[in-house]
């Protein structure tokens, strides 16, 4: 009995490590400068986004579930090196995700002029950037402090005033945290943190 049970665990390891080395075969290659960030909607369809260090840009990967359970359903470059910072820094929200996938992504990052940058996916104008997205907030110009890596995001859909905040390194106000903040009709404003 002992012997049963002191091999139990070992065939099932050795099972689990049996498929895991199955996987690897088709594993995909990730090599990012700085941050990957993730979302999720409802139904487990999740995006990575990330910039590869071969090619620059910012790269994004679709699982159609956990990594457990999923399959790799795109990898894409979907904002050109030439619209973004080498070494960015990288933040995304996802705003009226249903139980049939995403309706709005939004990535924020910083271009190599320096200025707050986007990439908009939406399932009418599918994904855009740089002067191909008029919605997006890289057309308002807000510039960020050379190098900094400060960036984040965060979306309340369903909010009647501010949908999505940004928050940022300004160079207007280097020596704190400047949020743009995006109103339900679509305009973009600045405040500086109290």
């Amino acid at each position: 009995m002992k012997f049963l049970l002191t091999a139990l665990p070992f065939v099932f390891i050795g099972g689990q490590a049996q498929a895991n080395l199955a996987r690897s075969a088709s594993l995909t290659p990730v090599d990012p400068v700085g941050d990957v960030v993730a979302i999720q909607a409802p139904n487990k369809d999740t995006r990575i986004f990330y910039q590869p260090r071969s090619g620059g840009g910012i790269a994004h990967l679709c699982v159609d579930s956990s990594f457990k359970d999923g399959l790799l359903t795109c990898d894409a470059t979907i904002v050109p090196p030439t619209e973004v910072r080498d070494g960015t820094p990288i933040a995304a929200v996802t705003l009226n995700a249903d139980n049939n996938g995403f309706t709005e992504n939004r990535v924020f990052f910083v271009s190599p002029d320096n200025i707050l940058s986007e990439y908009l996916f939406t399932t009418a104008d599918h994904g855009r950037s740089g002067p191909n997205c008029p919605k997006c907030i890289t057309h308002n110009g807000f510039p960020v402090v050379n190098g900094s890596q400060v960036l984040y995001a965060m979306a309340n859909p369903s909010a009647p005033g501010v949908r999505v905040r940004v928050g940022f390194v300004s160079t207007a106000s280097p020596d704190t945290i400047t949020e743009a903040s995006l109103n339900a009709n679509g305009q973009w404003t600045l405040a500086v943190m109290p």
